[in-house]
């Protein structure tokens, strides 16, 4: 403490200045070594990734990150384990790095692994949307219980509401014949939201043409979204 404040340093600047004493000769303090042996292995949702301890001492666990990609620069931290192994759920193919955690420091990453989950998401056969289109988002637009899909399409300036079908409030996976919502010159951009406060979804385009927003109301019959 000085003068009442406490002064810590950066944990980046606590592992740099490991780092320079671990090569003095004074220095008694080894570096934490990162985990071996990575290993990924699919489980019905998601993926576990397993690895062998790097051997360093006052190990508290290990933290996993994780990429769509391989090698990206700033994986995203899927989570901390105490033990050897880690249950990642999620679908689809990620990119696994490991590193050792200290109560100080931490280590570098291990070598990157691939892992798939089992239940990968399938490929459908592609829907038509219409000419040109150019964005989309899901929502209710019809208050029927089943996600619905929008279509923006630029090559004749319209908004094009694919309603999603199946069986009372649960989806089969399938969407109508899209519809057609004219809307602004060169349209962009689209949201959703209740801009009246009626409980009826509206829409928000953005057009390029003429730097404008336009606002479509939503349609309702006897007080419930059309989706029109």
């Amino acid at each position: 403490m000085a003068n009442g404040i406490r002064l810590d340093f950066h944990p980046v600047c606590v592992q740099r200045m490991r780092q320079v004493m671990a090569v003095s000769a004074c220095s008694t303090q080894a570096l934490p070594q990162p985990p071996r042996g990575a290993a990924t292995a699919p489980l019905a949702q998601g993926v576990r990734v397993t690895w062998s301890a790097g051997g360093s001492t006052g190990v508290l666990g290990y933290e996993v990150f994780r990429a769509r990609g391989p090698l990206d620069t700033r994986p995203a931290r899927a989570g901390f384990s105490a033990t050897l192994q880690f249950d990642d759920a999620g679908l689809g193919t990620y990119y696994y790095r490991v590193r050792t955690v200290r109560a100080a420091d931490t280590s570098g990453f291990c070598a990157e692994v691939p892992g798939t989950s089992a239940c990968a998401m399938s490929a459908g056969a592609p829907l038509a949307a219409g000419a040109a289109p150019v964005a989309g988002l899901s929502a209710d637009l019809n208050a029927d219980g089943r996600e619905d899909v929008l279509v923006l399409r630029q090559g004749d300036s319209s908004l094009g509401p694919m309603l999603g079908q199946g069986a009372g409030t649960v989806g089969n996976g399938t969407l109508s014949v899209p519809g057609f919502i004219s809307t602004g010159g060169t349209p962009s951009c689209l949201g959703i939201a209740d801009l009246t406060g009626d409980g009826i979804p509206d829409l928000l385009v953005g057009a390029q043409s003429d730097k404008s927003l336009r606002i479509h109301i939503g349609n309702a019959t006897a007080g419930v979204p059309n989706g029109k």
